[in-house]
């Protein structure tokens, strides 16, 4: 295990996210990878972007490598410019290096070099849509090193609002099987935060995906989740 790994100033760099995503990008496509950063953390994802979590009087390279060695996957903005930096294929280089997952968005340039052979994205340069479909693609297992589940909970748990919860119950279909512990996770996340049990899309959706990915039966009492059978 690396250093960085038992750092204790990761709780400051990543914050609680479940997942830990490494934006790289060029510097003249700053404000896209905030964007996508804050769509993320509505996910329950926390994101390194070096323009946004770099304080101005600290070693900026310590800090890049601190992220890019305690990272989970690294999301690529394949802009027209990206292979211009002389950072950004050094960071490609260390996920490669590190056997982390790697996503590549097509915004005018194709996955090359050693970032061909890895999942690509070609929706555009919406943020949100960005942040979405990379999200599903996690939930499904499409890459079994990402633990998107825990991102997912995370997300139900920290929702501030019913339209935010509600935007969630769209994701239930993504996720195939949940362990028991992801159950009991997933349930006292939702009857713990009023925003998501009085959210009514996400409500009416949670009965049936948990019978679906659990086997067992639910119901609602004042509101809160609970279990009916074995």
């Amino acid at each position: 295990m690396s250093a960085a790994v038992t750092d204790p100033s990761l709780q400051t760099l990543w914050g609680d996210g479940s997942v830990r995503a490494f934006i790289s990008h060029v510097s003249t496509h700053k404000e896209l990878a905030h964007s996508l950063k804050e769509q993320l953390s509505r996910l329950g994802v926390a994101s390194f972007v070096a323009h946004d979590d770099i304080e101005p009087m600290t070693e900026w390279e310590h800090e890049i490598e601190k992220a890019l060695f305690s990272m989970d996957v690294l999301l690529a903005l394949l802009t027209t410019d990206f292979s211009n930096s002389k950072w950004t294929d050094q960071e490609i280089g260390v996920a490669v290096g590190r056997g982390v997952g790697i996503v590549a968005f097509r915004l005018g340039t194709a996955p090359y070099g050693f970032i061909g052979k890895y999942q690509a994205f070609s929706v555009g340069s919406d943020p949100g849509r960005m942040a979405s479909e990379v999200f599903r693609h996690w939930l499904r297992g499409d890459d079994r090193r990402i633990n998107a589940v825990d991102a997912y909970i995370r997300a139900v748990s920290i929702s501030p609002s019913f339209w935010e919860s509600n935007q969630l119950a769209s994701y239930l279909d993504c996720i195939p099987r949940l362990s028991q512990a992801h159950e009991y996770a997933l349930v006292s996340a939702f009857n713990e935060n009023p925003q998501a049990h009085f959210a009514w899309t996400l409500k009416g959706a949670m009965v049936n995906f948990l019978r679906r990915a659990t086997s067992h039966e639910y119901g609602f009492d004042a509101n809160h989740l609970h279990r009916i059978s074995l």
